[in-house]
């Protein structure tokens, strides 16, 4: 299952090893957490307490997206069936809770407010670059203050139409962009170009004043248009400290949810591993009636000449001593299954 969010690429996987090679390009050292601590992450990822804008609801929806995907793509197994839906239900009792939501904020909503603030005109022109979610929660967004001229540009000019339909946005061949830019007054870079889209030639000789937020990882505007004299950039590291003024409030929460999520994951990983041990319980009294069904087969053989009563007792022997000796490992694993370490 991968998560994939403005400032996050997360996959979670479920093994019996080490982590496969290859998964990341080469450079990229990532973080990892494992076991309980795995468990332990991820709720606090679906509480928000990782996010940029602390406690922002939206990543519930991105964890559910990835969720579905991986349901959709057949690469969630048992073990992410059984954990993920317990988990996000989890996660909306912590925040509820908690409180965490309260002056709380999503990146695009942070986005919005001050690149608003920061332009000098009444009713800027938008550009939008991509036409995934982020966007589409920009266009509202900027709809809701009252911005009325929005373009969109999106690597197939379908996707830009779909876009543009779904939002009232104006949509825009992609290879007409670089244009655009002496044009809009604000431009939203949110698109997943592995490298930046917007470089300094792309604005020399700008002759008015362009604010571009950039709200991709990697970047999409490359940080040295900050030097040029028309360029503004908003960068996430801005819309980070601009979140600071309801921080308070949400660190006060997330101080609450801290404790919460402490107290909710050992709740999960015992359910994990209660399943767990349910389903090596069903194949040990499986193979306990399989090794007992072998053995009375062998012994009717040779014991043919009992009458059905006798053998009706024979059975209910062979069942009782299959019970009996299947009784302690069968203890042994439930006790394991609850031992939290």
């Amino acid at each position: 299952m991968v998560v994939s969010t403005c400032n996050r690429v997360e996959w979670i996987l479920v093994s019996e090893g080490t982590m496969p090679g290859g998964l990341f390009p080469g450079g990229i050292e990532p973080l990892e957490w494992h076991g309980d601590a795995a468990v332990e992450r991820l709720l606090r990822l679906a509480c928000g307490l990782e996010s940029i804008a602390l406690g922002e609801p939206q990543i519930l929806g991105q964890l559910n997206t990835a969720w579905q995907a991986a349901e959709a793509a057949g690469t969630a197994g048992p073990v992410l069936r059984f954990l993920i839906p317990r988990l996000m239900g989890a996660a909306k009792k912590v925040r509820k809770n908690c409180g965490l939501g309260q002056g709380s904020t999503s990146v695009s909503h942070l986005a919005a407010e001050l690149a608003l603030a920061e332009c000098d005109r009444a009713d800027p022109s938008v550009l939008l670059i991509g036409a995934g979610k982020m966007s589409g929660i920009l266009a509202r967004q900027l709809r809701a203050r009252g911005i009325s001229t929005i373009h969109v540009a999106n690597r197939t000019f379908s996707g830009a139409v779909a876009f543009g339909e779904a939002h009232g946005a104006c949509p825009v061949d992609y290879h007409k962009i670089y244009p655009m830019l002496r044009e809009v007054d604000i431009v939203f870079c949110a698109c997943a170009a592995p490298h930046p889209v917007i470089l300094p030639e792309h604005l020399r000789g700008l002759e008015r004043n362009l604010l571009l937020v950039d709200l991709a990882v990697p970047r999409n505007v490359a940080p040295e248009v900050r030097e040029l004299p028309a360029v503004s950039l908003i960068d996430l590291d801005d819309i980070q400290r601009a979140a600071a003024p309801g921080l308070q409030i949400r660190q006060q929460a997330a101080r609450q949810a801290d404790l919460a999520v402490r107290t909710e994951v050992p709740l999960l990983i015992r359910r994990c591993r209660e399943r767990s041990a349910r389903a090596d319980l069903a194949e040990m009294a499986r193979a306990c009636d399989e090794w007992r069904e072998k053995e009375l087969a062998r012994a009717r053989r040779k014991l043919s000449a009992l009458a059905d009563r006798e053998w009706a007792e024979v059975e209910a022997l062979a069942w009782r001593l299959a019970r009996k000796i299947a009784h302690q490992p069968i203890v042994a694993r439930r006790r394991a299954a609850v031992t939290l370490t």
